[in-house]
Formats: C-alpha cells, structure tokens, sequence
C-alpha cells in the first residue's frame, strides 16, 4: 500500500523516513550535549593552551557534524519531495548498501544501519540535484555524473554524512568529518582486502 502525505508527498513506509529523521535528531542533540558540556569546562579556566585548543578542535568538529546530520534531514525531505518516484528504506542487515530499482518502479534503499542509510540517501540526493536518476543494467543507481571526479565528488560527500551519524570512518580516527579525503576513500578495502573504489585509488596513485 502506498501512503500519501497532506502535502503530496509518497513513501512505501513514512512512519520509517520519520524515525530516521528522529534518530538524526536525537544524535545533534547528544553532540549538543557534548559542546556545551565542552563550553563549561572552557569557562570555568584553568586549561592549559593545549587543552584549550583540543576543546575548541573538538568543539568546531562536532558543529561540523551537525552541520553534516542537518544536510541529511533536508536529504530526507528531499526524497519525500519527489513526486516521480516512491523511496522503500530497506535494512537488509548488511555493512554495504546499494540503491536498487524493484520491478515495480519503487526505489529500495537497502542497507544495515543508520550511517549507511544516511550515506545512500545522499547519493539519491545527489542525483536528484542533477536530475537525472539513472539506473544500470543491474537496476543499481549510478553516480550523478559520469567520470573519476563525479564519483570522488559523491563518496566524499556521503562519507562525511555517514561519518557525522556514527563518527567512525573505516582506516582513519579523526574529529572532524571535513577531514576526510579522496586519497582516505581510495584506501578502503573489502573484508577479503581488494579495494573497494579501486578507481578512485588508481587515480590517486598513478598520477605522475
């Protein structure tokens, strides 16, 4: 059964595109808590430079990350907006998500968990930005843009989404999602140690 909103908008299920949206909700306001319990500790004194500095790093990088969940929201409502197209947000139980086109024109993002999901709706985003929503022969979406550059472009912005929910990142510990770079995203590998953007390594390390 299909659900239509007030406003228009359709959703295979919109108790579950509300529940993400909460879950990313209720993450900002645990990084908020964080900031401010960070602005205390800086007005009470008593820090040494460096411990001054570590707090208001710190302080910047989780603003960026709200920042980031904010994007994510608006994501969300974006796909609810699309009047084309019926999303189904599909956890699989899967570490690796895809977006899958179903025989019955749905468009199923299937993932694990909430980082995951956070990422594949971005690149769903993305392709809405650039109006064009196109599928392979394996129904899987493609990047919005063909070329190496597109596809940096896309992972770099949904790793930052994805790391901003669950503030990991696969091969490097860091505070800040903006810290994330082609080069980190060309060195992830699969669980059995090939590289799972080879393209984007093959870039990086055969440039001259």
């Amino acid at each position: 059964m299909k659900f239509v909103d007030p406003d228009g908008r359709e959703w295979e299920n919109p108790e579950q595109a509300q529940q993400l949206k909460n879950n990313i909700n209720d993450k900002i306001s645990y990084l908020n808590e964080i900031i401010y319990s960070r602005q205390d500790i800086i007005k009470r004194g008593g820090l040494t430079q460096e411990k001054m500095e570590n707090y208001n790093c710190e302080i910047n990088a989780l603003n960026d990350r709200i920042s980031e969940l904010n994007s994510s929201i608006a994501d969300i409502n974006q796909l609810g907006n699309d009047k084309k197209n019926i999303y189904i947000l599909n956890n699989n139980g899967q570490l690796q998500g895809n977006v899958f086109k179903n025989q019955d024109g749905k468009i199923s993002i299937n993932v694990g968990i909430i980082g995951l999901m956070i990422h594949e709706i971005k690149h769903v985003s993305q392709s809405l930005d650039a109006g064009r929503l196109e599928f392979n022969k394996e129904n899987m979406l493609q990047y919005y843009a063909s070329g190496i550059e597109a596809q940096i472009k896309a992972e770099i912005a949904a790793y930052k989404a994805q790391f901003s929910y669950n503030g990991y990142f696969p091969i490097a510990s860091f505070w800040s999602p903006n810290d994330i770079t082609p080069q980190m995203i060309g060195n992830i590998r699969k669980k059995d140690g090939s590289l799972l953007y080879p393209g984007i390594y093959n870039f990086y390390n055969t440039k001259k």
